[in-house]
């Protein structure tokens, strides 16, 4: 997620307009590593981190001290078991199922709060979310000078249903990034309010790592966009991050 963040804050500057993202299901999303570190005194801070970029964070008490021995089995209990697994499984994963080799009291206690935290956790993961950045932009454009204008389009950035709607027009493209490219112009934009479809355009594309289609990306902009502009500079943003995913 940080990656994608960072990603849109870029694109966002250079094109002077609202960069949006998806990031990917839970159903594309693999776990990538886990972490316990310890936080003085009796609490330990568990960190998740996934292949998209996900990083989850759960701060939890314990009641007695943990050696760094014990914790360090336990650590590599959760990444031998989870680690490269697919999200949802990782959500009806059976902790009896896999703890027989762990005899340690304290070692299974540990692993078994921590087992937990990791499956609520991912639970927690939305299967929907956007990414927003640069939403300042907007208030650039004449199109959203006035007060009511510019509510209205800040409301519309609010509203993930209709952001994910076309970034799902944009993700059913093939990964192609030099040829596919979704562009929409005022009333093409279907799952946005009607009040708004007249302002805007959008320009996106798929994008992912490994071969595979984890998301969209793009810029929204006013009806009168720089379109050459756009459609150079998301793709080739999009190309930037499948290199960055990919070296993780």
């Amino acid at each position: 997620e940080d990656a994608l963040r960072e990603a849109m804050t870029v694109l966002a500057r250079l094109t002077g307009y609202p960069a949006v993202a998806s990031l990917p299901s839970t159903s594309r999303d693999t776990m990538r590593f886990l972490q316990l570190n310890p936080v003085p005194p009796r609490k330990l801070i568990l960190v998740l981190g996934t292949a998209s970029g996900r990083i989850e964070h759960r701060l939890f008490e314990v009641d007695d001290d943990i050696s760094p021995s014990r914790l360090n089995i336990v650590v590599n209990f959760l990444n031998e078991n989870l680690g490269g697994q697919n999200l949802s499984r990782v959500r009806n994963l059976d902790f009896e199922t896999v703890s027989r080799g762990l005899h340690d009291v304290q070692v299974m206690d540990l692993a078994r709060r921590a087992w937990q935290l990791v499956s609520s956790s991912v639970a927690d993961i939305s299967d929907e979310k956007i990414v927003v950045q640069g939403l300042i932009t907007l208030l650039d454009q004449p199109e959203f000078s006035e007060i009511n204008q510019a509510r209205t389009a800040m409301r519309l950035f609010e509203n993930d249903s209709a952001i994910g709607g076309l970034l799902r027009v944009a993700q059913e493209l093939p990964a192609d990034f030099a040829q596919s490219r979704a562009v929409r112009i005022g009333r093409d934009l279907e799952p946005l309010d009607a009040s708004a479809t007249n302002w805007f355009s959008f320009v996106g594309v798929s994008y992912g790592a490994g071969g595979e289609n984890w998301g969209a990306l793009g810029v929204m902009g006013p009806s009168r966009m720089r379109y050459v502009d756009a459609v150079a500079l998301v793709p080739a943003l999009a190309a930037r991050l499948q290199l960055t995913l990919e070296s993780f």
